[in-house]
């Protein structure tokens, strides 16, 4: 009973050292604090994947975006919504050609999506799921066996289970990416 209590009120794992203060004669040992996410920030939107993430991820395969939308439907013209950023999410070669990234790199290039809304910045998810966003956006989520040729779905390497891209499966024209990417759009459904 002892341990379970003493756990209760220790919200950490690894206590790092604090330096020690005081003048020479008096000085105090140092103090311990907690290195990992104090109790409670899990819930909000734009933190840290901690150890509690993985009791609040929907037990399906779904991975959400936030996007500009109309008629409960991704915009696929305007930003944030259903297209990637270039250079920032993918960059075309001289010819404006895309391919999918390396197998040994980390991430791919493409269109960015979260395992869940928390993961998303702050300023990306609306007021209502206890965001901060400014823009009328809205979280979709969607399916990875949803998304087809020409396009491929790759979750991050390294054992970040937050983050994955929607990339072209081959070499392809950035134009013919980005319709692709914009044809899934009936795919996505709004967050209830």
């Amino acid at each position: 009973m002892e341990s379970q209590s003493q756990s209760a009120r220790t919200s950490c794992d690894t206590p790092t050292r604090l330096p020690a203060t005081g003048d020479g004669a008096k000085q105090r040992t140092g103090r311990t604090r907690c290195s990992n996410t104090t109790k409670g920030a899990a819930d909000a939107p734009g933190t840290r994947y901690n150890d509690r993430m993985a009791e609040v991820l929907p037990p399906d395969d779904r991975w959400v975006r936030s996007m500009l939308f109309v008629e409960q439907l991704p915009r696929c013209d305007l930003q944030p919504g259903l297209a990637a950023r270039v250079p920032v999410d993918i960059a075309p070669d001289q010819e404006g050609m895309v391919r999918p990234a390396p197998e040994d790199r980390e991430k791919g290039d493409g269109l960015s999506v979260a395992r869940h809304y928390r993961f998303l910045p702050p300023n990306l998810v609306p007021t209502r799921l206890g965001g901060k966003a400014r823009l009328p956006v809205e979280v979709f989520q969607l399916q990875p066996s949803d998304v087809n040729e020409p396009l491929s779905f790759r979750p991050d390497k390294r054992n970040n289970p937050r983050h994955a891209v929607i990339e072209p499966s081959a070499l392809m024209l950035l134009a013919a990416f980005q319709d692709a990417i914009c044809a899934t759009a009936l795919h996505w459904e709004r967050l209830p």
